[in-house]
């Protein structure tokens, strides 16, 4: 299945940075482009542990780890925290202690193989990534709710 909805959050956020990356740099875009696989699979498994709404959250808030990291947006730390509490659910509550142990093994992994295909794209083209970061920072929505106003100086 190779379903591009599952993704299309991350789409939204990273399309002017592909866009850019093929003007600039033709060979960057080519990478970018075999990134698409690996979010296929990271997605599908994402949206099987959580579902879809959740998996958006996810990577919502990957890329504004991203962005605090490569860019130097300042990540509001309690709202970013806040955030993870949405896969706390009832049906987390209720797993017996093991089960819940690897669940949220899965949702570290998963959320890390998030936070590097990010990290790996801005790296393609830090100043479009950057770029895009700042306009969707003005949005306030998506990874932008988890942004302060002040750069943190990286």
């Amino acid at each position: 299945m190779n379903d591009r909805r599952l993704w299309s959050c991350m789409l939204v956020c990273c399309f002017r940075v592909v866009s850019a990356t093929d003007a600039a740099d033709p060979q960057a875009a080519t990478l970018w482009r075999e990134l698409e696989p690996a979010w296929d699979v990271v997605a599908q498994k994402v949206v099987k542990l959580v579902g879809e709404e959740r998996q958006h959250r996810m990577i919502d808030l990957a890329y504004a780890s991203v962005g605090a990291n490569v860019c130097g947006i300042a990540l509001k730390r309690s709202a970013f925290e806040q955030a993870f509490e949405v896969f706390e659910d009832d049906a987390y509550r209720t797993l017996p202690e093991p089960q819940r142990k690897q669940y949220e093994q899965h949702l570290l992994v998963h959320y890390g193989n998030f936070v590097g295909l990010l990290t790996a794209e801005a790296l393609l083209s830090r100043e479009t990534f950057c770029r895009t970061a700042a306009e969707l920072r003005t949005s306030h929505g998506g990874a932008a709710a988890y942004w302060g106003d002040e750069h943190s100086g990286r």
